[in-house]
């Protein structure tokens, strides 16, 4: 319920919200999600006034990314949601009204849907601190035909934002769904001023007790931030002091600010208000490996030790939030007032790895099952009641209270670590709905078109638990997990303290929390965990046994000492002797759940899933979600190395064909360019790439700024930066350069094996990367058209109706095809496919003779053979072909010159400087030929 009073004289509509009459509004915030999942990913006031039968509202968004506002000026009834903007509902007798004003001033009225109505509002825009603003006159009576307003209306309030390149909506009354069109969901508007308030309360007693802190403004930075001290004792020996820094806004490759470095320095002088600081020491650093706080350690002994307490001169830190900073400081004294402590702590060892496990000192879930949308919510309230957290520390002795302050300190680990919330996605709900539903009632030829990670159906999906030993039950409710990758052998011993409010129990140190005897620890990287066999679901049976898997890993996989990912793997029921082996990208906003293509029938097939990051199957900047700047460290291809290990791994686990090992990506977005950069970026493990409708070079997709490219562009930003700022990657060449695949390919020597490609796209803007595989004799098919299909399935064994019926292996000849007009224009207009009508078989692969049987049509082609073992002629060797028509096939009764219905073929080629021998002029006929070279003595 909110209120509107009456205002005395109605405010200019102007987009300022600066006159004194918006003091006397009603006020309401946009505190929510629209689905009502989580809060809103940014503040949003709404103030309300009416005056005579106008009603006046005013919008107050905070934005930290205001430069990156996405809002142009469109005519009145424009799709002003795809902005950065505020819709209005208001309704009355069951008929609902809806209005719309972009960050611009743009506007949209409508009755319900139908934007033929029209009221005559009048909106203004504004921009402030930080923040943009709108002010809204609503003629009232317009709603009403004449008669007298009512004082109660239905309304909602939402929030569009569009700057983080995808849409984030925030509403007051959440409607629970995707779509804010609910009435039933609205709240109350009443034209009455509100009740008079309730005596005041006195305040509760805060939770949390922190030492207080001072913060002075400067002149040449940001503020000097001064913790009072005097609680510890003069002298006191500090072991270890953290400075911990917070932002309104997170910071990601999108921004200018991702390239300021925090600058943070002790003082140890008085600062006076208004003052220029000249510090005299270095900052403080970073405190490795996690990179989420800075070490004060040497600042604070010093401050403790005498000197004066100067406080922190915050010369620069992007987005700083002064209120939310800490200081946290471990030092000698008695511990009182301790949280409970936790029980129960094991460890083993496992391929590299030590997984720590612990009894929590709380239950909050309560139940074996939950779904995500119940989980989340218990997550986001964790820290409300108190800040709980799970320390756990790493000795070479037994670690007891004596020595605490000697062990490491690995990690802080938040509670409900058992449960597999990197699991979730939208594909199990949905399967499950299909599976179960008497009815799928919808309007839409899509009905899961509106399915989303934290909405609908991804809300519904159930949680498991992890699994941390091969068919082993999941892990008991409340139980507290980390997994370790030390990366040497020795021994070591482990111990886990409770923290809470950023106090530590370091005082009960016993056989409960502290390891007793050592773990015996070998050097390693870690394997996949087998989580489960999963279930069955519509329309994904093949004749396979899914395997879902979890595999734990730390750097070089990822930036931080401790992720996991999960996968899934399609094992064939009867497994052959040598198997083919496909990578199976997800398409965007799916997930390892399905196995989305099987190109060959007897294959395994491995899903992974690129969450919780979604890092274009490559990786991401050494420094995203680190209090680090893009300009510390590289981009480096942390997704790559995983897939490559998993494969690894998979190759020595099961009967695999290393010669036939493919990746597939479809249905565009990060999937069709994760398997072509894959799968071209590393030729020494894929024989075949099926790509669909994917991005060709990132370079020019990560600048568009058309409405359909901008979510790209953003993405790719977001993880590796601007192409202008020339970030290298991991082995120091540039970054944008090894992700444009026509360059790729035209710089890799034209004898050194690719990887066969198909690839489907919409339109005409793969054509230079078709040229660059056609000019350097390599294999390529591909498809274009408005729309497009889905991608171009080559198989030996697959059933489906548009299978190219080809066996690839990379022991195997193949004939690269290629025109000797190329691609030109007149030929890509008249046509929409590249070399998908030709195949070949029955080849010979001998020292001084090579012969395939090859069908296709036209004249004119160049055919090299690739990927021969034994018919390797050395560079200018000259060579005898000849084609000929098969026997018994169809001729017409006036052949066309040239044609081989006309007569065979024959000639000679020279192997060139670059290994490659070129057969050229050669003419295919449907019916087939038979293709015969040999070396002339």
């Amino acid at each position: 319920v909110a209120y509107v009073p009456k205002a005395p004289t109605a405010p200019r509509v102007d987009g300022k919200l600066s006159e004194e009459l918006w003091k006397q509004a009603g006020r309401l915030n946009l505190a929510r999600t629209l689905d009502g999942t989580g809060r809103a990913a940014q503040p949003t006031q709404v103030y309300l006034l009416r005056c005579g039968k106008t009603l006046y509202v005013g919008v107050s968004a905070f934005e930290p990314l205001l430069k990156k506002i996405q809002a142009t000026r469109r005519g009145h009834d424009g799709g002003i949601w795809e902005d950065d903007s505020i819709e209005i509902f208001l309704g009355t007798g069951g008929t609902y009204y809806h209005f719309g004003i972009n960050a611009v001033g743009s506007t949209y009225d409508a009755r319900a849907k139908d934007k033929q109505w029209d009221s005559g509002f009048k909106a203004a825009a504004g921009r402030g601190d930080s923040r943009w603003t709108l002010e809204i006159a609503i003629p009232l009576d317009k709603m009403v035909k004449g008669a007298k307003i009512p004082q109660e209306w239905t309304a909602n309030f939402n929030r569009n934002r569009h700057v983080t390149g995808s849409m984030q909506e925030s509403a007051w009354s959440p409607t629970y769904s995707g779509d804010s069109h609910v009435p039933s969901r609205f709240g109350r508007l009443l034209l009455k001023a509100p009740p008079k308030p309730e005596p005041a309360k006195p305040p509760e007693k805060p939770l949390v007790r922190t030492a207080s802190v001072t913060v002075i403004p400067v002149r040449n930075g940001l503020v000097v931030a001064r913790f009072d001290l005097t609680a510890l004792p003069r002298g006191a020996r500090i072991y270890r002091a953290d400075l911990l820094i917070f932002r309104t806004a997170r910071v990601d490759g999108r921004m200018d600010e991702a390239r300021v470095d925090i600058e943070i320095y002790p003082l140890f002088g008085r600062v006076r208000a208004g003052a220029e600081v000249r510090p005299t020491t270095k900052p403080v650093a970073l405190r490795p490996p996690w990179y989420d706080r800075f070490d004060a350690t040497e600042a604070v002994r010093a401050w403790v030790s005498g000197k004066p307490n100067g406080g922190f001169f915050v010369k620069a830190c992007p987005f700083w939030d002064a209120q939310a900073t800490c200081l946290d400081i471990a030092y000698d004294a008695r511990a009182e007032k301790v949280p409970p402590q936790v029980t129960g702590v094991k460890a083993f060892h496992r391929a590299g790895q030590t997984f720590i496990t612990w009894r929590e000192i709380s239950d909050p879930v309560g139940r074996d099952e939950i779904t995500w949308g119940a989980l989340k919510a218990i997550m986001d309230g964790l820290d409300r009641t108190g800040r709980l957290r799970y320390c756990v520390y790493r000795h070479s002795q037994r670690i007891t209270a004596a020595n605490l302050h000697q062990a490491e300190l690995i990690a802080q680990v938040k509670p409900l670590s058992c449960w597999n919330v990197n699991g979730r996605n939208i594909d199990r709900p949905v399967d499950e709905y299909i599976a179960t539903a008497d009815g799928i009632m919808t309007g839409h030829w899509n009905p899961f078109g509106r399915a989303r990670l934290d909405g609908r159906f991804g809300r519904d999906c159930v949680i498991d638990r992890l699994v941390i030993r091969d068919g082993q039950p999941p892990l008991p409710r409340a139980t507290g997990l980390y997994v370790h990758t030390p990366g040497k052998e020795g021994s070591a011993y482990y111990a886990v303290v409770t923290s809470l409010d950023g106090v530590q129990n370091t005082r009960d140190i016993s056989d409960a929390n502290s390891l007793v005897r050592p773990v015996a620890e070998t050097r390693g990287e870690g394997e996949p965990v087998l989580q489960r066999t999963l279930p069955k679901m519509p329309l994904f049976n093949y004749d396979q046994k899914r395997l879902h898997y979890v595999r734990w890993v730390a750097p070089p996989y990822v930036n931080v000492p401790s992720e996991y990912y999960n996968w899934s793997v399609g094992v064939p029921s009867h497994l052959g002797k040598a198997v083919p082996l496909e990578v199976n990208l997800h398409r965007d906003g799916h997930s390892y759940w399905r196995t989305h293509y099987r190109i060959e029938r007897d294959s395994i097939v491995l899903s992974p899933h690129d969450f919780p990051i979604n890092t274009w199957w490559y990786g991401y900047h050494e420094a995203y979600g680190t209090l680090r700047s893009f300009n510390q460290g590289r981009i480096h291809p942390y997704t790559e190395r995983r897939l490559l290990a998993f494969i690894e791994w998979a190759c020595r686990k099961w009967p695999v064909d290393r010669n036939r090992i493919l990746v597939t990506g479809c249905r565009g977005g990060a999937s069709g360019a994760g398997a072509l950069h894959l799968g071209l970026r590393h030729p020494e493990v894929f024989n075949l790439v099926i790509s669909g409708h994917g991005a060709i070079d990132y370079a020019a997709e990560a600048v568009r700024t058309d409405r359909r490219g901008l979510a790209t562009a953003q993405s790719m930003q977001a993880i590796w930066g601007r192409p202008e700022w020339k970030i290298p990657a991991d082995d120091g060449r540039d970054f944008w350069a090894g992700h444009d695949m026509p360059r790729v390919v035209r710089n890799t020597p034209p004898a050194r094996d690719l990887p066969f490609v198909t690839l489907t796209y919409s339109g005409q803007g793969a054509h230079p990367f078709y040229r660059a595989m056609l000019e350097t004799r390599r294999g390529v098919m591909g498809q274009w058209a408005w729309g497009g299909t889905r991608y171009l399935p080559v198989s030996a064994s697959g059933t489906y109706p548009n299978v190219i019926r080809l066996d690839l292996r990379k022991n195997a000849p193949y004939l690269a095809i290629a025109h000797a007009s190329g691609l030109e224009e007149r030929e890509t207009k008249r046509r929409r496919s590249l070399n998908t009508h030709f195949r070949w078989r029955d080849v010979v692969d001998e020292a001084d003779r090579f012969e395939a049987t090859i069908s296709g049509s036209g004249q004119g082609y160049i055919l090299v053979p690739r990927r021969c073992r034994k018919f390797n002629p050395k560079p200018g060797t000259v060579c005898a072909w000849t084609n000929t028509l098969l026997p018994g096939a169809p001729k017409p009764t006036r052949p066309r010159p040239g044609t081989l219905e006309a007569g065979p073929q024959s000639g000679q080629a020279r192997v060139g400087d670059n290994g490659l021998l070129e057969i050229r002029g050669v003419a295919l006929a449907p019916a087939g030929s038979r293709l015969v070279v040999t070396v002339k003595q």
